[in-house]
């Protein structure tokens, strides 16, 4: 796939991501941080020059693209099945990036094309990069016959509203105890990505859009090994509930400098929890040792949350558009 235009006598084209890419694809991420960090044991962080940073280390900064080689390793994964990533050049120069995912998921997204990455290198605004690879994705999700398109954790609302999205969902940072529940339910231990997430399935704690995105991102293979720190491998688990009508899968993810209180991970057929799923989260979480958890839910469907949860300042919106 690919498009191209003029603009004010610049050349621009929109093409699939190549490993080769890789490079172009980092500095684009890297450009838009003004200082680089590096974290002690202990959790506190110092200012460190990029060139000193381990490959983990420029990880945790944000993300696989932070990095030349964990970048290259992201974009071949990005190559195939449900997900694709898309660049843009500018007079030969590839100066923005976009990653979209394909799937299934409950209302309203139904078959779905989430866009969830669109960066442009800095100094590299109002050539018509962003907008050019935005009418390439529109162009995609129709050739997909994709029911809608989303926008995951959506940071330029102004820009999205341009092509007619709007806000569905608003999500917030909330935090839960673990408590032991009287309520019966099963848990089986299962495998993380590249195991498939069971077709259909909807996000309903944890994250910020695609139900495919976030379950692909936990795969370790997406991840560097610390050479400074011990591995803390996330837990995942299949619930089941009233002799299987009610379903979940769950992960708990040890957060980098607070592992005593994991972030939580949950999908289910319908995208949303039942106070029977609630209580067996709480009850999991207790069990395993962990007196707090911390998450991300719908913050416009607080009567779905339990009592006594505390809800956080930070909230991240999710945008979308019925094709």
């Amino acid at each position: 796939m690919s498009s191209s235009r003029d603009n004010t006598a610049h050349k621009i084209v929109v093409r699939p991501a190549c490993a080769d890419d890789a490079p172009a694809v980092s500095l684009i991420h890297r450009s838009d941080i003004i200082a680089w960090k590096s974290w002690d044991a202990d959790g506190s962080s110092r200012w460190t020059p990029y060139q000193d940073l381990t490959p983990y280390q420029r990880w945790m900064n944000g993300g696989p693209w932070m990095d030349e080689g964990l970048c290259r390793r992201h974009i071949e994964r990005m190559s195939g099945g449900s997900r694709l990533a898309l660049v843009a050049e500018l007079d030969g120069a590839v100066c923005a990036e976009a990653e979209v995912y394909l799937g299934e998921e409950p209302p309203p997204f139904g078959r779905n094309l989430n866009l969830s990455v669109l960066y442009t290198r800095r100094g590299f605004t109002g050539f018509g990069i962003g907008t050019a690879l935005m009418r390439s994705v529109f162009d995609l999700a129709r050739e997909r016959r994709c029911e809608t398109l989303s926008v995951s954790s959506a940071s330029a609302p102004d820009f999205y509203s341009r092509f007619g999205l709007a806000r569905w969902q608003r999500w917030a940072s909330l935090t839960l105890t673990g408590l032991p529940r009287n309520t019966v339910y099963q848990r089986a231990a299962c495998e993380l990505a590249p195991a498939s997430l069971p077709a259909g399935w909807g996000i309903a704690l944890g994250g910020i859009g695609s139900a495919a995105q976030m379950w692909d991102r936990l795969d370790p293979d997406e991840r560097p090994v610390p050479a400074e720190a011990p591995v803390q491998h996330p837990m995942a688990f299949d619930f089941t509930a009233r002799s299987g009508r009610e379903r979940a899968r769950v992960v708990l993810e040890p957060r980098l400098h607070a592992p005593s209180v994991p972030t939580v991970y949950l999908w289910t057929p319908e995208g949303r929890l039942t106070p029977r799923l609630w209580a067996a989260l709480r009850d999991c979480a207790a069990h395993l040792g962990f007196g707090e958890i911390h998450t991300w839910a719908n913050r416009e469907r607080p009567a779905d949350v339990p009592a006594g949860a505390r809800w956080g300042e930070e909230a991240r919106e999710v945008w979308g558009f019925r094709l």
